[in-house]
C-alpha cells in the first residue's frame, strides 16, 4: 500500500494468517485525533478453495476488528458484487456481521469477457469522509 508521507501509520501483520495460493493481504492502521482506521487489503487467488478463503478471512477479520476501529477492507477477492451469485451470497453475512458492506456499485474493472467492481467493504454504522460514489 502507499501512504503520504505526512500520515502516521502501523503496519499490522497478522502473518499466520497469510497463507500462499488462498489468500494474500497487508493491514494499515491509521491513528490521529480524528481518525483511528485499519485498511487490510486483500488478494483472493483465483485458484483457491473458496471454503479456505471464508476461513482465513474471518480469522483476520476477527483478529483486527474492534468495536472503536473503521476497519476498511478492500481488494480483489474475485466476487463480483455487482450480480447475485454463490460466492457473494457467502460473503455477505460473514461480512455484515462486523458492518463491512459493500461500497462500489460500478464496474472498475472491465475484460473483453467480463466486468466487475473492485471490493471495497466499509462500517456503515460510522461516519467516513470517503465517497465511493462514481
Amino acid at each position: 500500500m502507499f501512504v503520504h508521507n505526512n500520515l502516521q501509520f502501523t503496519t499490522l501483520n497478522p502473518v499466520s494468517y497469510h497463507v500462499d495460493q488462498d489468500i494474500e493481504m497487508s493491514a494499515l492502521q491509521f491513528v490521529s485525533t480524528f481518525l483511528n482506521v485499519c485498511v487490510l487489503s486483500i488478494y483472493r487467488f483465483l485458484s483457491s478453495k473458496f471454503k479456505n478463503f471464508m476461513t482465513w478471512l474471518h480469522r483476520i477479520l476477527q483478529l483486527l476488528y474492534t468495536p472503536k476501529l473503521n476497519l476498511i477492507t478492500c481488494g480483489d477477492i474475485n466476487v463480483n458484487y455487482l450480480n447475485d451469485n454463490d460466492k457473494k451470497n457467502e460473503l455477505h453475512a460473514p461480512l455484515n456481521s462486523y458492518n463491512l458492506f459493500s461500497m462500489v456499485k460500478f464496474r472498475t474493472r472491465i475484460c473483453n469477457e467480463s466486468s466487475s467492481p473492485i471490493n471495497i467493504f466499509d462500517d456503515m454504522s460510522r461516519q467516513t469522509t470517503l465517497n465511493y460514489s462514481h
